[in-house]
């Protein structure tokens, strides 16, 4: 097909290539709203890693699978057949796998536009808001889209309320990320338990919160990704750190109060209006990024905020419930 004398076809198609965390996935999904907004069928191809297996995986493209007024087909490479020269709109997180052809051709278009990762630490830029330049460095002019994060039809609480659901979520197939584990979530939970009298739900992967008397359920490890979703969609008030499912939570809406130690809350901080930030204290906060982070071996950043902290936002998000 020709192109114009943009360099685009008449008729545009758009693709995006993703690796990476289902947290990065979600600050991404506006963006990827934006650019299936500027092709003519109004969605967006997806392309994903062949040898990229592990839980992160399954999650994002049970959302892609779902996202059906979005998402138009999800490839494998190099399972699939794919050709990144098919199309004129591109997207890349740049955060993900980095050594292999395809990533290297689409960080080649990027870069043609002049994109390039910001410094996190010293610009404040937000990632969702990076994502949006990428997409508007293609020609997209307005406002980052709302997203409608899909939702299975269960499970259905019928619990006391009210419902606090609590994530201490980080990716755990290395230590790499434990850093952002918060280890007071027990004793949290038995003093809400006490204090409000309602109940509490656990979401996550398995074993991130075990062994809690306090919890009316404890769904880690138990449900996909849209189930989880269906979850804190319910919740009063959630508790978590931050993870993937709190940028889950944020675009829902739901109450939210979120713990940050080692990371960058300037990139990752949820932006909703019933979202609160809870920083450690610590001299060393926000070591994302440097040497201190890599040999980081006790994260008192995390250990700083203490039960106390979270409890006098919880009442004061919970105060119709007290």
């Amino acid at each position: 097909m020709e192109r114009n004398r943009q360099g685009y076809r008449d008729l545009m198609k758009a693709v995006a290539y993703f690796q990476n965390g289902i947290g990065n996935f979600v600050l991404a999904m506006p963006s990827l709203m934006a650019l299936a907004s500027m092709t003519e069928s109004k969605k967006i191809d997806v392309c994903l890693n062949s040898g990229w297996m592990d839980y992160r995986r399954k999650a994002i493209e049970e959302i892609l699978i779902a996202w059906r007024d979005v998402v138009n087909k999800v490839f494998d490479y190099p399972g699939d057949g794919f050709d990144i020269d098919e199309y004129d709109l591109y997207f890349w997180s740049p955060f993900g796998e980095k050594n292999n052809e395809l990533s290297d051709k689409f960080s080649k278009k990027l870069i043609s536009r002049n994109l390039y990762l910001p410094n996190w630490r010293d610009t404040g830029v937000h990632e969702a808001d990076y994502y949006m330049q990428i997409v508007r460095a293609q020609g997209f002019s307005g406002k980052a889209p709302v997203v409608r994060f899909p939702l299975a039809d269960n499970p259905v609480l019928d619990l006391k309320r009210p419902i606090i659901g609590v994530c201490n979520g980080y990716y755990r197939l290395n230590g790499y990320w434990s850093k952002k584990g918060w280890p007071y979530y027990e004793k949290l939970c038995e003093v809400m338990r006490l204090y409000f009298d309602g109940s509490l739900v656990a979401v996550g992967s398995e074993g991130e919160i075990i062994g809690n008397d306090y919890l009316s359920e404890n769904y880690c490890g138990r449900l996909t990704i849209l189930e989880t979703a269906k979850v804190i969609a319910q919740l009063d008030l959630f508790v978590t750190n931050d993870t993937g499912l709190m940028h889950i939570a944020d675009i829902l809406g739901v109450p939210m109060i979120a713990l940050f130690g080692p990371t960058i809350v300037s990139k990752n901080r949820p932006r909703g209006k019933k979202s609160i930030v809870l920083r450690g204290n610590s001299g060393c906060v926000e070591c994302l990024l440097t040497e201190k982070f890599k040999t980081c071996v006790d994260n008192i950043c995390m250990k700083s905020i203490s039960v106390g902290d979270v409890m006098a936002k919880a009442k004061e998000v919970l105060r119709d419930f007290i």
